[in-house]
């Protein structure tokens, strides 16, 4: 039985102008007569979000739904929650929607935790007695009873998105709608989201489910749609969509982000891809094992002097390494034309989880940039082990135990 249909959708948004009920009125006019806009011509300023995009969701199912900022991940769940309509196709869903878009979303600042608990699940649907059920289990998971009565104005924003997430995952949908909100809170209250997403994923809810951490995607859902430009890009079992969105991200990073930058205009960056120790291409690379950054960049003049650079990002845009050729002493005297490198990084210490790569090319004094290719190439890295630590990067400790 289908939960949901998504079939053949549109969605556009108009940029740059205010939207009057005149030209409201208007648009649809010429959509009912069958014409494109005022005198048959197309709005310059239409920014099309989604084309034509299909998939189907089964009862109990949960589906990933992923691909980089812009795709239409989050227009799609607006519409499924129907926040916004779309253009054209059919969006059907069976039983109650409750979306984890925005969380917190509805909360008001002058009304203490406990007072928005009731506000909260009263938008997202709930009966008063149906919360008087819930508020302990409320409580005890937001782990803020000390601030229960203090207006939420007072509280810090990890507090208030914890109080959300809480309140949406003890509401008992039949369809639950996820955007990035596993990345609330720190790392243990992280895992325990997980945790409690997967008891939802387990009780036989709907779930469609939206993230960047390709790591949950694999762990929550057994198949995956990828968006790109607002169409569908790859359907099917999780492991093979997120395998092809990892291996072939630098592509669609380049050319959406580089190819109008100034800073290409001497240096385009053509290829860069992941590689395991054996040179294969690889979207993933287990922890503890080499990586290898293999490039081709394209030079439109020669550089007499410089420098390329390369920086790892984790998922949150954080740099967390970066390097040159010049603090290893070596200084680039690169002719025009095509030029190739690697940069490997044995024994990967990074822990399980997404990361970007940013490369460039500038002067010695790294003031003058001739390309600049920003979260060019995604990968990611996994672990076999049960209980991997908690971080970014894996350290070398010894424990010692005098009296035991």
């Amino acid at each position: 039985m289908k939960a949901i249909q998504f079939q053949h959708v549109s969605k556009k948004f108009v940029i740059g102008k205010h939207i009057t009920l005149k030209r409201k009125l208007g648009e649809t006019v010429d959509r009912l007569l069958g014409r494109d806009g005022a005198n048959g011509k197309k709005d310059a300023n239409i920014l099309w979000a989604l084309r034509d995009v299909s998939f189907e969701v089964e009862k109990g199912e949960t589906l990933g739904l992923i691909g980089p900022n812009g795709s239409g991940k989050s227009t799609t769940l607006k519409l499924l929650a129907k926040i916004t309509e779309a253009d054209s196709g059919v969006v059907q869903i069976e039983g109650l929607v409750v979306p984890l878009i925005e969380v917190g979303a509805g909360f008001h600042q002058d009304l203490s935790g406990r007072e928005n608990i009731y506000l909260n699940g009263s938008i997202l649907g709930l009966k008063k007695s149906e919360i008087d059920r819930q508020l302990d289990k409320i409580i005890e998971f937001a782990e803020i009873p000390q601030f229960l009565d203090t207006p939420l104005k007072k509280y810090s924003s990890g507090m208030a998105v914890r109080l959300g997430f809480a309140i949406a995952v003890h509401i008992n949908p039949d369809v639950l709608l996820v955007d990035e909100v596993l990345a609330v809170g720190d790392i243990r209250f992280q895992r325990k989201c997980v945790a409690r997403m997967k008891e939802v994923v387990n009780s036989g809810k709907t779930v469609v489910f939206v993230s960047h951490n390709m790591t949950a995607v694999q762990s929550l859902c057994p198949r995956c749609v990828l968006l790109f430009n607002g169409q569908v890009a790859a359907y099917g079992e999780s492991q093979n969509v997120v395998n092809a969105y990892l291996t072939n991200s630098y592509t669609r990073n380049f050319e959406a982000k580089a190819s109008d930058d100034w800073r290409s205009r001497i240096c385009s960056f053509v290829r860069v891809e992941s590689q395991n120790g054996a040179g294969n291409r690889v979207g993933s690379i287990r922890h503890g094992e080499d990586l290898i950054v293999s490039v081709d960049m394209m030079l439109g003049e020669a550089v007499p002097s410089g420098r390329v650079a390369i920086t790892v990002h984790g998922s949150d845009g954080m740099t967390l390494y970066e390097t040159d050729t010049l603090r290893h002493e070596k200084v680039l005297r690169l002719a025009a034309g095509k030029h190739s490198f690697r940069v490997c990084f044995p024994k990967l210490a990074l822990l399980p989880g997404v990361y970007s790569i940013t490369l460039s090319l500038s002067d010695l004094d790294n003031t003058v940039f001739y390309g600049y290719a920003p979260n060019v190439l995604d990968f990611e890295v996994t672990s076999d082990r049960p209980n991997s630590p908690v971080g970014v990067i894996a350290l070398a400790t010894e424990w010692e135990f005098p009296d035991n």
